[in-house]
């Protein structure tokens, strides 16, 4: 079975849909170095912002990703700066901040992502904590991330509206919501998609860019899928957020 996305181009912002825009590159400070055979570096390119963001774990483009799909996030920075401090033995110290959030609130948080074990080992909460008083100019705030932040099914879900964000149909997207509006209870995306009368693949993907801008809201905690159960919003136990 083809995956639903594969069969349908990418919609850019420009008169003309068919028009290739080249990315634009990384703001980061630096570019994760390629340390060896088994060193992980990734990017990818923000479909919103067309900017390169760069990872250099699977973690970290983990964490990426989610946040990219966050709509409560206005702008994701990564590799943004280095913070240099002193250790608790008075010793120069420097450390490569993995990410910086920018909330729609204008709030910075700095981001520090490590497996939790090693989070634990290293005294990542207490460096932390230390940034908070010596690099408030970076950010009113600085947070550990771990693979308990981002787990599968949010990972998967994230993925999913980024793509959406870049291979969604304006047409069937339109169809749908048109549908959705007459929702009174609780539907699969595939029954929703058969009464818009679209075909499977392209009302997927429309009812996932619906998903990400809040227009339907995901009932359950499955990773979104043809049959995961949807929700108009602003109905009961209805919400999810999302990123511009």
């Amino acid at each position: 079975m083809s995956h639903p996305f594969s069969a349908y181009p990418v919609h850019v912002s420009s008169d003309d849909p068919d028009l290739w825009i080249p990315p634009r590159g990384s703001t980061a400070c630096r570019r994760p170095p390629m340390k060896g055979a088994r060193t992980f570096r990734t990017a990818f390119v923000d479909p919103v912002t067309r900017r390169e963001k760069l990872a250099e774990s699977k973690l970290e483009s983990d964490v990426r990703d989610v946040a990219l799909a966050d709509r409560r996030i206005a702008a994701v920075h990564d590799q943004p700066t280095v913070i240099r401090y002193r250790d608790h033995a008075g010793r120069p110290q420097r450390h490569y901040l993995d990410f910086l959030f920018v909330l729609r609130s204008g709030v910075r948080i700095g981001v520090l992502v490590k497996p939790f074990a090693k989070a634990e080992r290293d005294g990542l909460e207490r460096l932390a904590r230390v940034f908070d008083e010596k690099a408030a100019d970076v950010a009113e705030r600085f947070v550990v991330m771990t693979e308990r932040h981002v787990p599968r099914t949010r990972v998967a879900d994230a993925k999913l509206i980024l793509r959406a964000r870049r291979h969604s149909c304006p047409e069937a997207r339109a169809a749908l919501e048109t549908v959705a509006t007459l929702l009174r209870g609780d539907l699969t995306i595939r029954s929703l998609v058969a009464a818009a009368g679209l075909p499977a693949g392209r009302g997927f993907v429309a009812a996932v860019a619906l998903l990400d801008v809040g227009t339907l809201v995901k009932v359950g905690t499955t990773p979104i899928n043809p049959d995961t159960v949807v929700r108009r919003a602003g109905r009961p136990n209805g919400g999810q957020g999302g990123r511009d």
